[in-house]
């Protein structure tokens, strides 16, 4: 258990105009790229590392033994294991103990929460659902490619990037294994019938809504989920994205925070951020970015951001 010590972080004058806001770091250790905000905390890592940050007071809580991705829902909290690469872990939010493993058969890529169930993309595009009452894996769906990259009735093997639940499916990014397709797949919750869409550019991560989906696919794009196609928003989202309540969020590479309509992808606003900042979440009355390079070069200086954006709290 820890106790860090927040700092209000100085900001310049932001790229093209980008307004500027107060800032707040956190110290949390390692070099966290993911960050993922919920009712229990601020939950932020990176491959060795696993924090529960306290929105209110920046008190924060290592979970020995767990690592990125992390999925989290308001009375649950998953992530990757560190010494089994092939599970998830089971975390109490309360506690920030593992109480819980799950073996999947593939190293997680990302994990999101809902629809009565967990469920796990592994690297190898591999969709695990789990059972949060007994935590236990009931389901296992391989996504693949599509024709004409593939002999039609076959399915190849593929790479697996990020989940998210939106418009009432589970929705999946990924890449095929020949690298020939950017691939989006829309999975039924209920049946585990997969609609499978070749698309344009790779989506690294999904964030999703109630009646919305999102990617992070080099600039933020929106799901039209009635033609299973991305709509270009042209704004940079090299570094993340996230979806709450009307409005969805892109993370530049030049540390930009872009506000847009998550509906229409018309902007709204924009911010700027501290640079280096590689993953972001909204909620519990902010903008959070992960930054694992904020104070410098060492391996143990990562921070979690609290950007204060005006019309989200206090």
């Amino acid at each position: 258990m820890t106790i860090a010590v927040g700092v209000a972080v100085p900001l310049a004058a932001g790229p093209g105009g980008a307004s500027t806001v107060a800032v707040r770091s956190v110290i949390v250790g390692g070099t966290p790229d993911r960050v993922v905000v919920g009712p229990t905390g601020v939950w932020v890592g990176d491959l060795g590392h696993l924090a529960r940050v306290d929105p209110t007071t920046d008190h924060v809580v290592h979970v020995a033994g767990a690592t990125t991705p992390i999925g989290v829902a308001a009375d649950q909290v998953w992530a990757g294991v560190l010494d089994r690469p092939d599970a998830v872990a089971r975390v109490d939010p309360d506690t920030a103990e593992i109480v819980a493993s799950v073996d999947l058969g593939g190293a997680p890529a990302a994990i999101t929460v809902g629809l009565g169930a967990v469920w796990v993309l592994d690297s190898g595009a591999g969709l695990s659902r789990i059972d949060p009452t007994t935590n236990v894996v009931t389901a296992r769906v391989a996504l693949g490619g599509v024709e004409p990259a593939v002999a039609a009735g076959e399915q190849i093997g593929a790479l697996g990037f990020g989940v998210t639940i939106g418009d009432g499916a589970v929705w999946a990014s990924g890449r095929s294994l020949d690298n020939q397709q950017a691939m989006l797949w829309r999975v039924d919750p209920t049946t585990g019938t997969v609609i499978p869409s070749v698309i344009t550019p790779d989506c690294a991560a999904l964030a999703g809504g109630p009646a919305t989906v999102w990617g992070s696919c080099g600039t933020a794009q929106r799901l039209d989920g009635s033609t299973g196609t991305l709509v270009d928003s042209h704004t940079d989202a090299l570094n993340g994205v996230a979806v709450a309540g009307s409005s969805a969020w892109a993370l530049s590479h030049r540390a930009v925070v872009t506000q847009l309509d998550a509906a229409t992808g018309a902007v709204l606003a924009t911010y700027a951020a501290p640079s280096g900042a590689e993953g972001i979440s909204v909620g519990a009355g902010a903008v959070w970015l992960a930054a694992p390079h904020l104070h410098g070069p060492s391996p143990e200086a990562g921070s979690l951001l609290r950007l204060a954006v005006p019309g989200l709290g206090p």
